[in-house]
């Protein structure tokens, strides 16, 4: 599997929106037609092995989504990155969620991830072709087993060209119910065929 350039600049989002990592190399604008350009273009890229390479507008992409995910969030963030492991109806289980956050005024814990997208408006109609309600009752299950706590579970969207249009877009309960009706069939099926 190859990731897309998208997918590889909505991860550079995350680990630098998440984890405070600078997981990229600018790359020079040098003419690679020319045995000097060649040359440094193969230093450049010696040098920064294991790095994303990406270009200077690029960049600019990544650093704008971020500022705008900064300013939307205004719950702070506990913990990131958090790996969960659980078991339901016995069938060993794991998630890992991008942020739990502490609800201002509220008892109720936030789970959140983080997307990108190139539409904004088109994060509400590919919900469920992606399968993101099932991802937010897979996570809120583990968690919930976890802790007993029932949490909230927000995606954090930014589109990713100028102006940076950012939304929080709340997982209803009767959604995650749904979801998760769909996680227990599909368990059902995996413990069937687990059992042969």
């Amino acid at each position: 599997f190859k990731p897309s350039r998208s997918m590889e600049l909505g991860t550079l989002v995350h680990k630098l929106l998440l984890q405070n990592e600078t997981a990229w190399a600018t790359a020079p604008q040098v003419d690679r037609r020319t045995k000097a350009g060649k040359a440094e273009w193969e230093d450049f890229c010696l040098n920064n092995a294991g790095y994303t390479i990406i270009t200077p507008e690029e960049e600019n992409l990544v650093i704008g989504a971020v500022q705008s995910l900064k300013g939307l969030m205004d719950s702070a963030l506990e913990e990131t990155e958090v790996a969960m492991y659980w078991e339901r109806d016995g069938v060993q289980c794991k998630g890992k969620v991008d942020g739990i956050c502490a609800s201002k005024g509220s008892a109720t814990p936030m789970l959140i991830d983080v997307k990108t997208t190139s539409d904004i408006h088109s994060f509400d109609r590919d919900f469920f072709k992606f399968r993101y309600d099932i991802q937010a009752a897979w996570y809120s299950a583990g968690y919930e087993k976890l802790t007993g706590n029932m949490p909230c579970f927000f995606f954090f969207v930014v589109e990713m060209r100028e102006p940076f249009l950012s939304q929080c877009v709340m997982v209803t309960q009767r959604t995650i119910d749904k979801a998760n009706a769909s996680i227990d069939t599909s368990l059902l099926q995996f413990k069937g065929c687990d059992d042969r």
